[in-house]
C-alpha cells in the first residue's frame, strides 16, 4: 500500500506539472504581513507570553516584532560581537547555561532575531533553553542536485519544537525568497528552489529517511530523527536509453511486480504525457475548464487503475 500511494501521488504531481493549471499562491502576499509571537519560560508550558496575533510591519526583524508584541519595557537587549542577543523578558534573565533561543516556524533559526526580517505567516518563538541540555526533537536536511551532490552544506540534528513540516524546514534551511511553489488541493508542489527551477522532466523530489514520501512536503509533519532531503531528479530516460549498462531501459510497468523506481517513473512521466496532450486536445476543442477537469477525473482513475494493476 505504501509504494501504491507514492505511485499515486507521482501520477498526480506529474499530471499537474505537466498541465500547468491550478492556482499559484504567490510567495510575496499582497495583504499585510501577519504571524504569530510566542515565548516560553524554563519548562515548555511555561508561556511568558501565549501565541498572540501580530501584523509585521515592512522590513520589520523578529526583534522588532518581540520588542512590539511583548512591550518595550518587557524586553531588555545587549550588544555583542555576534550581534543583539535578548538578556530579559520579561522577569526572567539570561544566566548561563541558559539563553534565548529562537525559533521560526518550529525550526531553531540559522540566523540572529536581528537579522531576520520576518515573513508573512511566521510563527516565531522565543525559549528559554539550557545550552547543555541536548534538544529533545532534531532533525538533519540535505539538498541535492541531478549528480547526487549537496547544493548546500548538509544541515545535521537540527533541533526543532511543536510540529512544523517538511516545508517549513526547507524554507529555514535555504531562505523563504529561495522557494517557489504552485499550490493544489493535494498540497504544495515545488517549482524552483534556489534559483533551480522544474523544466520539462525535471522536478524537485521530497525524501524522508531515504524514501521518496507518500506525500507534499507542507503536509509532512517532521518526526524526531528524520532526515529530510530535496533532490532535482528527472524522470526521463538517460540519452542513449542507458546510463552506461547500470540501468535497463525504461520499459512500461504491469503485472504484480514493480520496477525499480527510475524505471517506474520514467513509464509514469510517459504515461502522463500522453494523458496531458488528451487533456489539451479536449480543452481547446470545448473552450470548457469544467469539462476538462471532469476528463482529467475521470483519465487519471483509468491510467492510475491499470498502472497499479
Amino acid at each position: 500500500m505504501k509504494r501504491q500511494s507514492q505511485s499515486l501521488f507521482m501520477v498526480l504531481l506529474l499530471l499537474l506539472g505537466l498541465l500547468n493549471v491550478g492556482v499559484q499562491h504567490s510567495v510575496l502576499a499582497a495583504e499585510p504581513s501577519a504571524g504569530t509571537i510566542t515565548v516560553i519560560g524554563k519548562e515548555q508550558t511555561d508561556a511568558l507570553l501565549p501565541e498572540t496575533k501580530v501584523v509585521y510591519g515592512d522590513k520589520e526583524t523578529a526583534l522588532d516584532a518581540l520588542i512590539k508584541t511583548a512591550g518595550q519595557n518587557n524586553i531588555e537587549v545587549e550588544e555583542t560581537k555576534y550581534g543583539k542577543s535578548i538578556k530579559r523578558i520579561n522577569d526572567l534573565t539570561k544566566a548561563d547555561p541558559f539563553y534565548w533561543a529562537f525559533y521560526i516556524n518550529g525550526i531553531f533559526a540559522p540566523v540572529n532575531y536581528d537579522a531576520y526580517a520576518v515573513q508573512n505567516g511566521d510563527k516565531l518563538s522565543y525559549v528559554y533553553e539550557d545550552w547543555n541540555q541536548a534538544p529533545k526533537k532534531n532533525v538533519s536536511f540535505k539538498l541535492i542536485d541531478k549528480d547526487g551532490k549537496d547544493i548546500i552544506p548538509p544541515l545535521n540534528k537540527v533541533p526543532f519544537i511543536n510540529e512544523p513540516t517538511a516545508f517549513d524546514f526547507l524554507k529555514v534551511a535555504v531562505g523563504n525568497q529561495n522557494v517557489e511553489f504552485r499550490q493544489y488541493d493535494f498540497g504544495k508542489m515545488i517549482t524552483s528552489i534556489k534559483g533551480i527551477a522544474v523544466e520539462g522532466s525535471n522536478y524537485w523530489g521530497f525524501y524522508v529517511n531515504g524514501k521518496m514520501a507518500s506525500t507534499s512536503a507542507d503536509n509532512y509533519k517532521l518526526q524526531a530523527g528524520d532526515e529530510i532531503s530535496f533532490k532535482f531528479e528527472s524522470s526521463a530516460p538517460p540519452a542513449g536509453g542507458s546510463d552506461g549498462g547500470n540501468q535497463k531501459a525504461a520499459v512500461p510497468v504491469s503485472g504484480a511486480a514493480f520496477k525499480p523506481q527510475w524505471t517506474m517513473q520514467v513509464s509514469m512521466f510517459q504515461r502522463m504525457q500522453a494523458i496531458g496532450r488528451l487533456l489539451l486536445l479536449k480543452r481547446q476543442a470545448s473552450g470548457s475548464l469544467q469539462a476538462t477537469w471532469k476528463m482529467q477525473q475521470s483519465l487519471l482513475r483509468t491510467k492510475t487503475a491499470d498502472f497499479l494493476k
